[in-house]
């Protein structure tokens, strides 16, 4: 994990770690005010190749926060998160079976079984915020670039990856600031030249130590993550070749994927408390 930044450039630049600590205390407060014991239910595919780490981490979470946690592997490769039995969203993806209502992925026979028991104006209440404008790891990119006080506007991002966290992010960097933005993928060619004339590079894809930042002098915020020949968890980005001089850096295990499961929880919560 690599995890640093330009204090006297960004005063308020905090690690990845840290801030989680932070928003972990926030949601400790939250959850104090409950009168239940909210439950969530984690839906993954079956045999997916990493998910089993996030899966432990957030399960021990959910015991400190008392929080009912189950687990269901299915055959499928949608998968989400069950909120009070009914509501679902996608933790850190999303799928392309959405909702029209609400927005949120559904299994295809979701509406069929639950319509009746489901409240979707209730729903849609609870989606007004703005919170839920993205997945929980976009989201987490967004506001952690904004607590560390990068000014996005008039910046050129190159964003890797055009998935499930890359295309929420780049959308809404588009419509919210003055950035370009450029999206890429693995096969995007002459890609470290596009790195060099960028001024914030964030990887999002499954392909694990692809890129060598020897030479890209520029902050890189690695969301990736992937199991490695060596059977370990790996970011897009070879750690070790990120330049010391670059403002501020994010990669690999113990950044992102702690604020996800923070970001989850804290929407967990205050879904009960909307409707407790």
């Amino acid at each position: 994990m690599k995890n640093f930044g330009n204090k006297i450039k960004y005063p308020s630049f905090i690690t990845c770690k840290d801030l989680a600590q932070r928003w972990r205390y926030d949601n400790i407060v939250l959850r104090e005010k409950l009168n239940v014991t909210p439950h969530l239910k984690f839906v993954t595919q079956e045999g997916w190749h990493w998910d089993d780490s996030y899966i432990k981490g957030l399960e021990k979470d959910c015991r400190d926060y008392n929080i009912e946690f189950e687990v269901e592997k299915v055959g499928r490769l949608d998968y989400g998160v069950f909120i009070n039995r009914s509501y679902l969203e996608s933790p850190f993806l999303m799928s392309s079976n959405i909702n029209k209502f609400t927005g949120i992925w559904m299994p295809p026979d979701f509406k069929k079984e639950e319509e009746e028991r489901l409240a979707w104006t209730d729903i849609d209440r609870v989606l007004s915020d703005s919170v839920y404008d993205m997945p929980c790891t976009p989201q987490v990119v967004w506001t952690y670039l904004n607590i560390i006080g990068y000014d996005l506007d008039g910046k050129r991002v190159c964003i890797v990856g055009r998935g499930n966290v890359g295309e929420p992010l780049s959308r809404n960097l588009i419509k919210h600031t003055d950035a370009t933005v450029t999206v890429c993928n693995s096969r995007t060619r002459d890609i470290y030249d596009i790195f060099k004339e960028s001024d914030l590079i964030i990887t999002a894809t499954d392909v694990v130590n692809m890129f060598n930042m020897k030479g890209v002098h520029v902050p890189i915020l690695d969301v990736g993550l992937g199991v490695g020949k060596d059977g370990k968890l790996h970011g897009n980005v070879i750690e070790d070749t990120i330049e010391d001089d670059v403002d501020f850096c994010a990669t690999g295990i113990n950044t992102f994927g702690l604020l996800t499961r923070e970001e989850l929880i804290e929407r967990v919560l205050e879904f009960y408390e909307d409707f407790d």
